[in-house]
């Protein structure tokens, strides 16, 4: 079952299986794969009918709905947290200043402020991802220096209860998008960040990003050839078991992935991205 309760074979029995590709992927599963993960559009498949649609669309509303509520109640004891932190300790723990009364922090090189009781704000558009694990970071990070050892997130401290999820609904997503868009992922990924080439694990590419000061992210990108699709693995420094709780990291991969589809589905390429 998916976040529907509709499954990846429920939508294959509702098209044609012609792997016609006018949904813009290769096959029927792949599509139905990303529909029942609310990562494509049905509407994208001329052969799905409407109260079909309308029933996977009325439970995505719902399981929406759900985890607005479950963000909420995880955001609410934080802003309660944040009454009580001294913003300039927290910016000097998490790479940031503070200005107006205001944290203020670098996310993905965007300046993201938070006020004294947790509000989330910005001179860009607010995207409501980044609230929940700039306020974990704000609060529990430790502010550890990098220690240049890169890690999968299974091997992170504390990260087996998190691992299936992470697994899953991260690096599956990221690895669905590098196969359906191999030069726009690349091409997002390096407008983000910077490909290094002294360190990290052998790959194609290599790209650092920074979603928060103290926080990098190493992706691992490996080409398309012949009949292997590309390759997507993601490395994280050992510090941000220090600098950033397990759970905040899941978020934070989740909320990445959200801006990345975002991305793809509005642009493309990596110019009109930048225009």
């Amino acid at each position: 079952m998916s976040d529907y309760g509709i499954s990846a074979l429920d939508v294959v029995k509702q098209t044609d299986r012609s792997n016609c590709g006018k949904c813009g992927l290769k096959n029927c599963m792949a599509f139905a794969a990303l529909v029942v993960q609310g990562q494509k559009d049905p509407r994208a498949c001329p052969c799905l009918d409407e109260d079909f649609i309308a029933k996977i669309e009325e439970q995505a509303g719902k399981r929406q709905a759900e985890r607005e509520e479950q963000r909420q109640e995880l955001i609410g004891p934080l802003m309660k947290e944040m009454q009580a932190l001294d913003l300039e300790e927290a910016a000097g723990r998490t790479g940031g200043w503070v200005e107006d009364g205001h944290l203020k922090l670098h996310v993905f090189g965007r300046i993201f402020e938070l006020d004294q009781q947790g509000g989330l704000h910005s001179q860009c558009h607010v995207n409501e991802w980044v609230h929940l694990p700039l306020l974990l970071y704000a609060v529990y990070g430790k502010g550890k220096e990098l220690e240049g050892k890169w890690l999968p997130f299974r091997e992170l401290k504390g990260s087996q209860s998190w691992r299936q999820f992470f697994e899953h609904r991260g690096e599956k997503a990221f690895q669905q998008m590098a196969t359906d868009h191999p030069q726009l992922f690349l091409d997002i990924l390096d407008l983000f960040g910077n490909e290094i080439y002294d360190s990290g694990p052998p790959a194609d590419h290599r790209l650092l990003l920074y979603p928060f000061p103290k926080v990098p992210m190493l992706f691992c990108y490996t080409a398309p050839e012949g009949q292997f699709e590309s390759h997507v693995n993601l490395f994280f420094d050992k510090s941000i078991e220090d600098n950033l709780r397990v759970d905040a990291t899941y978020y934070l991969a989740q909320g990445i992935i959200q801006m990345f589809q975002r991305i793809i589905e509005r642009h493309g390429s990596v110019e009109q991205i930048t225009a």
